[in-house]
């Protein structure tokens, strides 16, 4: 994100915001973004009522979107917002298509791709079962398992290739992956709480180009 704000993009959208703090510790250079929480209207109620209780002040920046991303597509909800269609903006999806169809899945990256050049979605993605080791596999399926019983069923995996090749197709390009493996010899080797990075999948960047697709390899 601060690497979008280089570019010159000053708007941030958050999808399936939940509990994210982002907008409530923003460093310095985030002060000139607007800010996009989007999520259900009840977990946005739940969180505004914690927020209050904890003393903590809405930021100035910050606008909440509610959105039902199964009933009232991406397009459509932010519409309601006072997000700027015509500008560049960058878009977090962290921990949220794994819990969409596939088709609503893809309706996000149509969405953004449709946002002007410099824009860019950075997402989580879990991998198909046969991506995994058996003990991997194992451990996946007792989550899903214990999702589903919650009533949030697992329903969209991507394979690392697949995802390149249709993010290309769309018109994205500086598409890059941050496996298991490299976020724990980045981020998690220095802890010494015993903490391990997800090894169920990984996170993508790509940045919205309309031009040709590029060569990056997951």
């Amino acid at each position: 994100m601060a690497q979008a704000v280089e570019r010159g993009v000053r708007q941030c959208v958050i999808l399936g915001a939940g509990f994210d703090t982002f907008a409530y510790r923003q460093p310095g250079w985030a002060r000139s973004l607007r800010i996009y929480e989007v999520d259900h209207r009840a977990t946005q109620e739940d969180k505004r009522q914690r927020l209050q209780s904890a003393a903590i002040p809405i930021p100035a920046n910050l606008e909440f979107v509610a959105i039902d991303f199964e009933l009232v597509s991406l397009r459509e909800g932010l519409q309601t917002s006072t997000l700027n269609f015509s500008e560049p903006a960058f878009f977090s999806c962290l921990g949220v298509l794994l819990y969409l169809t596939r088709e609503a899945a893809g309706a996000v990256f149509q969405m953004v791709a449709a946002f002007p050049k410099s824009s860019e979605i950075v997402f989580s993605f879990s991998l198909p079962e046969s991506s995994l080791s058996g003990i991997d596999a194992e451990h996946r399926a007792a989550l899903a398992n214990r999702a589903g019983s919650l009533g949030e069923p697992w329903q969209t995996y991507f394979e690392p290739q697949t995802l390149l090749r249709d993010l290309r197709a769309l018109g994205f390009s500086k598409i890059s992956f941050l496996s298991s493996e490299a976020a724990e010899q980045k981020y998690f080797q220095s802890r010494s709480d015993g903490l391990q990075a997800p090894r169920l999948g990984g996170i993508c960047s790509a940045v919205v180009s309309h031009r040709e697709p590029c060569s990056e390899k997951p």
